[in-house]
């Protein structure tokens, strides 16, 4: 972890002042986004997205919990798929 972090001082101490002011631009933009959509979501109750859906109507995307669902079928021995109904 130390080598980690003395590798990421290095690197930020070597940037240039115009990359500096590049990232401040991107840190000052994504700011006011958040910002934007706090205010947003503290009114209403969601905010809007770039695509103007809301935030609400977006389901969440959880690939973990995918992962823990296909695990737990692969221990269970239990195979996806439709059931046979008998007739």
């Amino acid at each position: 972890m130390t080598n980690i972090n003395h590798a990421v001082k290095e690197a930020y101490d070597k940037i240039t002042s115009k990359q500096d002011d590049e990232v401040a631009k991107h840190i000052m933009a994504d700011t006011k986004r958040y910002e934007k959509e706090r205010t947003e979501f503290n009114e209403k109750g969601y905010y809007t997205l770039k695509d103007g859906s809301k935030s609400t109507d977006v389901a969440p995307k959880s690939k973990k919990s995918k992962e823990v669902e296909d695990d737990s079928k692969e221990k269970s021995g239990k195979k996806s798929g439709p059931k046979k109904t008998k007739s």
